[in-house]
């Protein structure tokens, strides 16, 4: 924790304002920084004795004939996260620097401190974005992933959204775009990563799908202000992690299919272009579970019955032998269930095909 570089910034920033000489010793009381370099790499038998007590060692003109090149002063422990991790001492009159050497003290344990957060910091960022990155790959098993998660001290809950993110900046320094995006997202619950050079993604976690997508339009809004060109996508809300690869390729998809649409995008409205462009197995897949997951059997069937009779109520009511009210009810929970209307026809095509792919023996489960 208290390397050479570290010990020679706080000479640097504290003897200076001092004005007395100073050393900084290592867990071995070697001194591994000081104002007088001719004293470097030698042991401190003062500091070996502070590393033995935890405790601080004055040093009077009297004591210096019981230490080899040792010189009257105060050698303060230093401390981190309640573990010693060295010694810091300063050359004078015992009487005269006694508060000095406290501020050395604490100086020293506060820059330790502060150099620990930076450097932590990036480390955290770096290992969330290899995480992430991870996730979007499927590389290793989901408990992997998860222990890894639980190491750092996070815990993503479902439901989960995916967003994606083009700055669209000639020049962009990327990690000054994560941090500046970080500071609009919850960081304790959100991973964001660069993916390619124009493009970012972040993967979030809420306790509801509703705050999930408030929460992506107002990422959008804020970071919009700074970024004039930029374009967002946010996925459908889903609930395993195993599911963000899948969703993360298809959200490219419609990027790349719509290169000239600029703003705030939702996946869910362009779903069909996903399906048209590369139509496979595990697409159709999820289109029809998303869409049908939550409706009865019924329900499915009472839609078939309405697009075999071209939306007529009359005609589907009777095919089906149920009441137009019952009908109506029926249409208005699909509509609820599946954010889709079966009256507009552009949602009832979505609808269709989703019926279709069904009926292809897409297994629903």
């Amino acid at each position: 924790m208290l390397t050479v570089d570290i010990a020679n910034s706080i000479i640097k920033e504290t003897a200076s304002k001092l004005h007395y000489h100073m050393n900084i010793m290592d867990v071995n009381g070697v001194i591994i920084a000081s104002t007088d370099d001719r004293r470097l790499y030698t042991v401190h038998e003062g500091a070996q004795s502070v590393l033995e007590t935890g405790t601080p060692l004055i040093v009077t003109n009297e004591d210096v004939v019981h230490y080899q090149d040792v010189r009257p002063g105060i050698n303060m422990p230093i401390y981190f996260q309640d573990e010693l991790v060295g010694v810091v001492g300063i050359t004078g009159e015992p009487e005269q620097i006694k508060e000095l050497s406290e501020m050395a003290k604490l100086t020293t344990e506060l820059l330790i401190k502060q150099n620990f957060l930076i450097s932590h910091k990036g480390w955290l960022q770096n290992s969330k974005q290899t995480i992430l990155e991870e996730i979007l790959l499927y590389k290793g098993s989901l408990a992997d992933i998860t222990s890894k998660l639980e190491i750092l001290g996070y815990e993503l809950q479902s439901p989960y959204l995916l967003i994606m993110i083009e700055p669209n900046v000639a020049g962009l320094n990327r990690k000054d775009f994560l941090t500046h995006v970080e500071q609009f997202i919850d960081t304790t619950k959100s991973f964001v990563t660069c993916t390619e050079i124009n493009r970012f993604a972040v993967l979030t976690s809420s306790i509801s799908s509703k705050k999930l997508v408030t929460s992506a339009k107002k990422l959008y809004t804020d970071l919009h202000r700074h970024y004039p060109e930029l374009r967002m996508m946010y996925s459908p809300t889903f609930h395993r992690l195993d599911e963000t690869k899948g969703l993360f390729d298809d959200c490219c998809i419609v990027f790349a299919n719509l290169r000239n649409v600029p703003g705030m995008l939702a996946y869910e409205d362009y779903e069909m272009d996903v399906l048209l462009a590369d139509v496979t197995e595990e697409r159709a897949h999820h289109f029809t579970y998303r869409l049908f997951a939550s409706l009865k059997e019924k329900e499915i069937a009472t839609l078939e019955a309405f697009f075999a009779e071209n939306g007529s109520s009359e005609q589907t009511a009777r095919r089906l032998k149920i009441h137009r009210n019952t009908l109506k009810y029926r249409l208005e929970n699909i509509h609820e269930k599946t954010k889709l209307n079966p009256r507009n026809v552009r949602e009832a095509f979505e609808l269709q095909l989703a019926l279709k792919l069904l009926r292809l023996d897409v297994d629903l489960k």
